[in-house]
């Protein structure tokens, strides 16, 4: 089984900044610890990056260099991970969102969520916002998961 996880931003690509914490610092630490349980399964993961860079300083060149890795990858099942950052501290808790797979593997995408954001529940004090599938999301709209 081969996992292509996309640690979201990166490099001079912030993310949301908060008066402690950055998007991009706290999106690799999840994604790296994500890492090491799925490579502990037995998973084969790849990271679209594994350290605080990125691929070019212009975002759309940025997003497109994450989609092929992915791509190259051929994943069974790919997540990208956030964390949002909003102003008004209304909006609160963790997300996941994954592709369009079609097929069993859109299930099993899903159900990988579904025990990330358990695991994730168990972590952060902070409410269980669900698993996403929006598909104007750059790197979800344009990766493709291998099909069963």
């Amino acid at each position: 089984m081969t996992i292509a996880i996309d640690p979201g931003h990166g490099g001079v690509h912030t993310g949301g900044q908060g008066q402690t914490m950055v998007e991009k610092d706290i999106n690799l630490g999840v994604s790296l610890q994500l890492q090491r349980i799925l490579t502990s399964w037995g998973a084969k993961v790849v990271m679209t990056r594994s350290a605080d860079r990125n691929f070019s300083k212009d975002v759309d060149d940025d997003l497109d260099a994450r989609v092929q890795i992915v791509n190259e990858s051929r994943p069974d099942l790919f997540l990208s991970i956030h964390t949002n950052y909003a102003t008004n501290a209304g909006p609160r808790g963790y997300e996941v969102w994954v592709p369009r797979c079609g097929g069993s593997r859109d299930s099993e995408s899903r159900n990988l969520a579904v025990l990330l954001r358990g695991e994730l529940g168990t972590v952060w004090d902070s409410p269980d916002r669900g698993t996403k599938d929006e598909h104007n999301l750059r790197v979800l709209k344009g990766t493709r998961c291998r099909r069963r």
